[in-house]
């Protein structure tokens, strides 16, 4: 009976802990970008790909060369909602791209592809420190610790845009710009 006791304060403890700790204070994505400050975000492009482009306009081949369909465009369960995007890639760069108008929603280098910049310079591998020397101060913080994913991020709250740099020890690992709502 001692024993059940114990272990019963246990695990009641170990509760308390992870309340206090924070850890029941969740927070997405969406409500941290939501509380961030408007930047201006309008130019923004990585390798001078641009949201809204047309992926088959002839000018946006002649610039960025011909973009496939990536192979885990299909690779969704059966009862999935249906998605309004494709995903295009070259390579080096994967695009979400809408399905009924071809255009851009979507921009994210590849992690090997430490060529690929920001319209600021910011490329993969960049310190976390010139992330925000570049962009400011206005930037929200988001973390998924069951995927050890850790971003900042800034908004564009007038023109929907939005930009966040995935890290890892201080160092830029992902870089994704996209709509806040697509």
């Amino acid at each position: 009976m001692k024993n059940i006791i114990s272990a019963g304060l246990l695990f009641l403890n170990i509760i308390i802990f992870f309340n206090v700790a924070g850890c029941g204070n969740y927070i997405t994505r969406e409500e941290a970008m939501n509380e961030v400050k408007s930047i201006d975000l309008s130019n923004e492009n990585i390798d001078g790909i641009m949201l809204g482009m047309v992926i088959t306009d002839d000018k946006f081949v002649e610039e960025h060369g011909q973009f496939v369909v990536h192979p885990d465009n299909d690779d969704r369960a059966p009862d999935a909602p249906k998605k309004h995007y494709d995903l295009y890639w070259n390579g080096d760069i994967i695009i979400r791209v809408d399905k009924e108008t071809n255009e851009i929603l979507m921009v994210q280098p590849l992690e090997s592809n430490t060529n690929a910049t920001t319209m600021n310079g910011i490329a993969i591998g960049t310190s976390l420190e010139g992330v925000i020397d570049l962009y400011g101060d206005d930037y929200y913080i988001y973390e998924d610790s069951s995927q050890t994913l850790k971003e900042i991020g800034y908004a564009d709250h007038n023109n929907n845009i939005r930009i966040s740099f995935g890290h890892f020890y201080e160092k830029v690992t992902s870089i994704s710009l996209g709509y806040i709502v697509d």
